[in-house]
């Protein structure tokens, strides 16, 4: 293997711990609920064995194409609710922003050969999760991989278009690659079959300062307490309150997701467990969904202090239906909930 394909091969590796497709993981997360904190501490493992064993590398390559214009730091040159073209989506990982086609999937680059005999229907991955050990060939499909940029080591300039020539084992043939860095180092690599795509979704990506294109804020701190009137902003918060994933739903969508945020049953909120949107974020996953002039926090798993609900302001507390849940774990979502957590038969994909 030539030293540029091990590199193109590492800076991959180095995003392979995203999550795996969600459909039919309701099972999975039940079992999950189960053995919640062993398997926290078994993700936690996989991690650093993965960024230990193998040498993070950078994106050199051979036969290059165009650098292009660079992230756009400013918010204001970058996307609005109002801008996503037609037939394209926002995805978004903390403070990076990029726009894909909407026919893309969700799951993990190294595991397009399952049911596939040739790299099919690119997929936007996440690090969160863990990735099936599949040995594919090559061992990356199409599509993005968010990634601390960090752990890549990248050399090649952000936002340059290349040409992967030559037979590799590590990406499709004759692919295209690229990567972005947001300001915050969150990074996004991209691999796609020709040179125009690439350069359109790299084209695409900023700084997220203020919103993104879903309407969602990089930080839970900075979250806004409103949303559009005409659609739900669906903002997955993780560790640290970074946002792991944005979603915006249109039309029925939209209107189904706030009937069922509406129709949940109110319940007590008892002390000492700390308000919604304070405290322990840093331990836990949720999602803010905006619908209009409301905020609606919904909770699925706790922390040092269990708890979970639908939480309107700092008052009012709802109880979880599978109803809620249906919208507010996007797709793309492989996390664990809390014991009696009524997760819906199918999740959303």
């Amino acid at each position: 293997m030539s030293d540029f394909e091990s590199r193109v091969r590492d800076a991959l590796d180095a995003g392979a711990s995203g999550a795996p497709a969600a459909v039919g993981l309701a099972d999975a997360a039940r079992s999950r609920a189960r053995t919640r904190r062993r398997t926290t501490m078994v993700v936690s493992a996989v991690t650093v064995l993965a960024v230990v064993a193998v040498p993070v590398g950078v994106l050199a390559l051979r036969d290059s194409g165009d650098s292009g214009p660079g992230i756009a730091k400013d918010p204001s040159a970058g996307p609005s609710l109002a801008a996503v073209p037609d037939g394209w989506r926002t995805e978004t990982w903390h403070d990076l922003e990029v726009q894909v086609p909407d026919d893309w999937g969700y799951g993990a680059l190294s595991t397009w050969c399952i049911g596939h005999d040739e790299p099919g229907t690119p997929v936007v991955q996440r690090p969160e999760g863990v990735v099936e050990m599949i040995a594919c060939t090559p061992s990356s499909g199409y599509g993005v991989s968010f990634l601390d940029a960090s752990t890549a080591g990248f050399v090649q300039q952000p936002g340059a278009v290349e040409h992967l020539t030559g037979s590799s084992k590590d990406v499709p043939e004759g692919a295209w690659t690229g990567y972005e860095i947001s300001a915050s180092g969150a990074a996004a690599l991209v691999v796609a079959p020709t040179k125009a795509l690439v350069r359109q979704i790299l084209d695409s990506a900023r700084t997220v300062d203020g919103v993104d294109g879903n309407g969602c804020a990089a930080s839970a701190a900075d979250a806004p307490d409103v949303g559009a009137a005409d659609s739900v902003s669906v903002c997955r918060y993780g560790a640290g309150g970074q946002l792991v994933q944005s979603e915006r739903l249109t039309g029925q969508d939209a209107s189904d997701a706030v009937t069922a945020l509406e129709a949940a049953p109110e319940t007590v909120y008892a002390p000492p467990c700390p308000a919604p949107r304070g405290g322990n974020e840093e331990q836990t996953e949720y999602a803010l969904m905006l619908a209009g002039d409301t905020a609606y926090t919904v909770r699925w798993t706790g922390s040092a202090c269990p708890y979970h609900g639908v939480f309107v302001g700092e008052d009012v507390r709802k109880g979880l239906t599978s109803d809620v849940l249906y919208w507010a774990l996007s797709p793309g979502w492989s996390g664990g909930v809390d014991g009696g957590v009524p997760l819906p038969p199918e999740l959303r994909h």
